[in-house]
Parts: C-alpha cells; sequence; structure tokens
C-alpha cells in the first residue's frame, strides 16, 4: 500500500502506521476488493483514486459558493446522500 499513497501525496495515512484508522480502513476497503474479485491493481487504485480527488475538489468549490455555513452543512450532506449513490450506478444503467 505503501506505493500508491506516497504516489498520490497521502503521506498522513502512513504516520501511524498500521495504528492509523485511515490506513486500516485502506488495507481493509483493498483485501474486501481482492476477495471478492475486483480490479485491484496499484495502476487501478491510483486511476480511481485521482477520479475521486477531482469529485472531491468539484464538491468543496461547489459546497463554498454557499454564503452561509448552513447552506454549506446542507450541501455537504446532499452530496453525500443523495449525489454519491447516484455516481456508483453503472453507466449502462443510465438513460437511454
Amino acid at each position: 500500500m505503501t506505493q500508491p499513497v506516497t504516489e498520490l501525496g497521502w503521506s498522513t495515512v502512513l504516520e501511524l502506521g498500521d495504528l492509523s484508522p485511515v490506513h486500516r480502513s485502506l488495507v481493509a476497503s483493498v483485501a474486501t476488493l481482492v476477495r471478492l474479485g475486483y480490479p485491484c491493481d496499484i495502476g487501478y487504485l491510483t486511476r480511481q483514486a485521482r477520479i475521486m480527488e477531482q469529485a472531491a475538489v468539484h464538491d468543496l468549490d461547489e459546497m463554498e459558493a454557499y454564503k452561509s455555513e448552513a447552506e454549506q452543512v446542507e450541501k455537504a450532506v446532499a452530496s453525500a446522500v443523495l449525489y454519491e449513490p447516484a455516481a456508483d450506478v453503472p453507466a449502462a444503467a443510465g438513460p437511454e
């Protein structure tokens, strides 16, 4: 896990090593992907992480368009609850 984490600049994941909850979560996720037979090579994970990082930057930029903190929190919740599940739907399931 060190190579993709270093390549992506996620050095904080490695700060506490095995004690880091973020590190443990990442390792557990990768182990689950491997166990279920999903793509899990370093190149694939790195590409996916970069795509997700771009989406997160976009979400934060959108959130900053709201003036009040309450509106920003509402936007964050709506994004997590409503938009993220929709993003998980395979492209083949989209409109024809």
